[in-house]
């Protein structure tokens, strides 16, 4: 067969291969370039490709195949994908051997016989299209995988969209996934022609978000945006969807509580540990801006600055250099209150 062009430099050989038993000889060594930190240490690098280069040997080419990519995993060296073409080709995987070597040049895209190798690919593209027809597949986002399903096979290119890749006539169902997105599955019937374009558009996974449930009275009722929750128990969970949530806590006392949750890529915002406890009396301390002052109990607040019932009251205080001022004050639990207004105004006279 017609194989792949090179130069003597490049690959250190005078003529190329002509059968697999000398295949192996024709495979790049592991003294090439990488272009990012190798996970794989150099002595662990030469080990696998010296077993690859057996495996060749003995003409088990599909494990060589796994093996120059755990290569190319370990040392991002793009010369481990143009051997990985070289063997798919060996073995009659035309369109896998014209993956890997497009993936290859885009990868070294001044290799020593890139210029070569692009007219090789041009020579392999009107074998293919005997039988096969140039797909780009598109996705929005980009990074998804493909595999290429046919009556015969499954096949996975080797790259990720967008990318091209060929398939042949008839029946092709196309399985895409991409991380964080749901995925799909789409038919075609592949043609004889040109080339196609096909662009798909993904959807985004739904990820829910639990929420524990706190130490909420057991004669304590829980509704979620409206609805009732009857089988929640303290302790145990609700799954919400993505996005915000109203939770009201209603007490045997007829007193509610409402509080918001928000689901975000999963992540449930936890409400406080008192937000389900019953109501218990408040304590008022200081109120607004005056520093040491008295508060004084009006009719309604029997005992400001000890314990106050849950609801709303109105205080009177004062300070020194500071206005006597009247404030209402709502308690909401023990230890929690909100002052709806300013309790102290500080004299303009004041010197």
């Amino acid at each position: 067969m017609n194989l792949p062009p090179s130069t003597r430099s490049f690959l250190r050989i005078s003529t190329w291969c002509v059968s697999l038993v000398l295949l192996a000889s024709c495979l790049w060594t592991a003294t090439a370039l990488a272009e990012a930190p190798a996970a794989l240490s150099p002595a662990e690098v030469k080990a696998l490709t010296d077993k690859a280069k057996t495996m060749v040997a003995t003409q088990n080419v599909v494990q060589a195949i796994v093996i120059y990519e755990q290569i190319y995993e370990g040392t991002r060296d793009p010369k481990y994908l143009y051997n990985i073409g070289y063997l798919h080709e060996d073995s009659g995987q035309l369109d896998m051997a014209w993956d890997y070597y497009q993936r290859f040049l885009l990868a070294w895209p001044d290799a020593p016989n890139a210029k070569d190798l692009q007219t090789y690919l041009g020579e392999l593209a009107g074998k293919l299209r005997e039988a096969y027809v140039l797909i780009h597949v598109f996705t929005t986002p980009p990074g998804a995988t493909v595999a290429v399903v046919t009556e015969e096979a499954t096949r996975t290119p080797s790259s990720v969209t967008p990318m091209s890749t060929w398939m042949p006539f008839g029946p092709v169902t196309l399985r895409l996934t991409h991380e964080g997105y749901e995925p799909l599955e789409k038919a075609i019937t592949v043609k004889a022609g040109k080339s196609q374009r096909l662009r798909l558009a993904l959807t985004k996974r739904v990820v829910p978000g639990v929420l524990t449930i706190g130490s909420m009275p057991p004669d304590a009722t829980l509704t979620l945006d409206g609805t009732p929750q009857t089988r929640v128990v303290p302790g145990g969970t609700l799954t919400l969807q993505p996005g915000k949530h109203t939770l009201t806590l209603t007490f045997a006392d007829g007193t509610r509580r409402a509080g918001t949750v928000t689901v975000t890529d999963g992540q449930a915002s936890p409400l406080p540990t008192d937000w389900w406890s019953a109501p218990l009396a408040g304590t008022t301390t200081t109120f607004g801006t005056g520093t040491g002052a008295d508060l004084s109990a009006t009719a309604s607040a029997p005992e400001v600055g000890g314990g106050v019932p849950m609801g709303t009251w109105v205080t009177g205080a004062s300070a020194i250099a500071f206005a006597i001022a009247a404030t209402t004050v709502q308690v909401l639990a023990q230890g929690q209150y909100v002052v709806a207004e300013e309790a102290f105004a500080e004299f303009d006279t004041f010197s």
